[in-house]
């Protein structure tokens, strides 16, 4: 389990989120309608997907963090992920809303000035929140945190489109707020299924990465008494890996030996950090019996 200061460093990049998004939401949406920007206005929509969204990836990472119990005995982790898929959705439903609003609300009116104060207000302060929260979710290996922190980074990204839509309308070339309004939500739409696929794969049990898999074989390697691996799987439950493999060892030795030697495998790779837990299938090195064929 987490310590409490990782707890409170993911709640914390949370409340940035939830506070940060709506105060810039209402603060681009005010400005957006005085200035006549369709470019900001679509922008602070984004802010506000941002807000809903963060909060339900908030309950998701509460909700992982709770300890096992009897009905759920592998933890609540996975809530992670279905929090991030979640959030993914709100991404996909707030870019096609997005590009609609574009283009059936283009405009040949000058915006005022006041809309880039507003826009590179917005630029700044969610690539500061994204900058952060990748941070948080790289040290903690949270999904939930991690789409939050893509949530950040695409509003940072459709804000710098918004701009130049805003800066083009200024100058007399007017259908440029409207295009810009439209890659905007094309942008919002291409984040909302990278995030889908992250955590669908998580959900589904997809491999996790060549690194995992040399992290287990590079922590066992050397443990006393093991003299090969193979069918070895991994897949993730939320931040953390579950692992089941067949070690081979001596088929001379007792079965006494042979459980401690599983015994050190499972808590050499449990005190690494990375995985929650082991399960390990002792084999009799060079007998092939049954699934060894």
């Amino acid at each position: 389990m987490r310590s409490k200061k990782k707890r409170d460093e993911g709640i914390f990049s949370f409340y940035l989120g939830i506070f940060g998004n709506i105060a810039l939401f209402i603060f681009k949406f005010i400005i957006g309608m005085f200035s006549g920007s369709i470019a900001l206005i679509n922008d602070s929509f984004h802010s506000l997907s941002d807000f809903l969204s963060t909060i339900i990836a908030y309950v998701g990472y509460i909700t992982s963090i709770r300890p096992a119990d009897k009905s759920h005995p592998y933890g609540y982790e996975k809530a992670e992920s279905i929090a991030g898929f979640i959030v993914a959705l709100f991404l996909l439903g707030i870019g096609i809303s997005l590009a609609y609003n574009s283009i059936t609300n283009i405009t040949t009116k000058q915006p005022k000035s006041i809309a880039l104060f507003a826009v590179a207000v917005s630029i700044v302060s969610k690539e500061i929140m994204a900058r952060y929260c990748f941070y948080i979710a790289d040290k903690l290996n949270s999904p939930a945190i991690k789409a939050a922190a893509y949530e950040h980074r695409s509003d940072a990204l459709s804000s710098i489109v918004a701009f130049v839509g805003v800066l083009g309308a200024i100058l007399g070339i007017y259908l440029l707020d409207s295009v810009a309004g439209f890659i905007l939500a094309v942008m919002i739409f291409y984040y909302g299924i990278k995030v889908c696929r992250e955590n669908v794969n998580i959900l589904m049990d997809k491999s996790p990465s060549q690194e995992i898999i040399d992290l287990v074989n590079n922590e066992i390697k050397n443990i006393p008494g093991v003299l090969g691996v193979h069918r070895l799987r991994a897949r993730r439950m939320g931040r953390n890996f579950i692992i089941d493999m067949h070690i081979d060892v001596d088929p001379s030795i007792s079965l006494i030996t042979a459980h401690k030697i599983s015994h050190a495998v499972e808590k050499k790779l449990e005190d690494s950090g990375r995985i929650a837990s082991v399960i390990v299938h002792v084999c009799p090195s060079g007998i092939k019996i049954g699934e060894e064929d």
